[in-house]
């Protein structure tokens, strides 16, 4: 009862926020701004969603790694866009915990090790997006000394988990023990083998790196895309937008995380200065050119993963 509260709670917020978006924005002279992007640049941004979904199936790769497995790369990007497409059209994005169970019926993982995976990267680059997102609005608020404490205090957030695990003493072989079949001796490896992913240290270097390589290509999209209709966009403004607006709309239960993701691009854009009607216009060709390009590759890829291996259909 309590859940099904919080989740009409929830879409009720999400709509209101679209709602006030749309209400605030001249949607028309939005779209007739869109209009103009040059089709060529389009396809570019469309392009370096490639780019995107390959470091993210390279995060997602290097964690697996560290647990001990290996998926084929090629089906780790078809994973990986199945898994996004799915959370976006789930509340919470809970659709994502999809991967372990193609991983395991593709190429057998143990489910396992394949929810730790998951649960990392859930867990670290949600800190991390939230952190990167910060660091890059704190120039509206701070300046001088308190703009560099404010990076510094970024980079030890960064550091925070590892820092932890390392001072309290994350086990070397906290995942080795045996594992019986019952769930609860399953939680405590799932937790065992977290844990010391936590303190692995050249894992967090490599994932923090791979975040901040997301977030990038992410930022230059959406300043790509304001270039286009004669908008200047600093690159940092561009990887605030994005790496909030991805905070932000995880939390939604509308699908694609309609309206507190838009809502929060198209605030951060008008107080840098772009308008609301540009503002809208790169928001909504920013939907165009990698929202649904990417869910309808991760639909594709989840028809093709979900079926059992081995009834795919050959060419005769």
């Amino acid at each position: 009862m309590v859940g099904r509260i919080t989740r009409v709670a929830s879409v009720v917020v999400s709509a209101g926020a679209l709602l006030i978006l749309l209400r605030r924005v001249d949607l028309p002279s939005a779209l007739h701004t869109a209009a103009a992007e040059p089709w060529p640049l389009l396809g570019a941004i469309v392009a370096l969603n490639a780019v995107a979904t390959w470091l993210r199936a390279g995060r997602s790769q290097i964690v697996l790694n560290a647990l001990g497995h290996r998926v084929n790369r090629v089906r780790m990007v078809g994973t990986q866009l199945a898994g996004q497409t799915l959370s976006w059209v789930s509340p919470v994005a809970a659709g994502d915990f999809v991967r372990p169970y193609l991983w395991r019926s593709r190429d057998g993982v143990p489910l396992t090790p394949g929810i730790v995976t998951v649960l990392y990267e859930r867990i670290f680059s949600f800190g991390q997006l939230a952190v990167v997102g910060s660091a890059c609005i704190a120039p509206f608020a701070f300046g001088g000394g308190l703009l560099a404490v404010a990076a510094a205090a970024g980079a030890c957030l960064l550091a925070a988990p590892w820092l932890l695990a390392r001072l309290v003493g994350a086990g070397t072989d906290a995942d080795q023990t045996a594992v019986s079949s019952g769930w609860r001796d399953r939680l405590v490896h799932a937790a065992g083998q977290l844990w010391r992913l936590a303190g692995d240290g050249r894992l967090s270097l490599r994932f923090t790196g791979l975040t901040i390589a997301v977030v990038t290509v992410s930022a230059l999209q959406i300043e790509l895309l304001a270039s286009g209709i004669g908008i200047a966009l600093p690159l940092w403004i561009a990887a605030a937008a994005f790496a909030l607006s991805q905070v932000i709309g995880s939390a939604s239960s509308l699908p694609f995380g309609i309206g507190p993701a838009d809502a929060v691009v198209v605030a951060l854009l008008v107080h840098a200065g772009t308008g609301p009607a540009g503002a809208l216009a790169i928001t909504l060709l920013s939907r165009l050119t990698v929202t649904v390009p990417l869910g309808l590759a991760g639909a594709l890829a989840y028809m093709r993963l979900g079926r059992p291996p081995g009834t795919e259909v050959t060419a005769p």
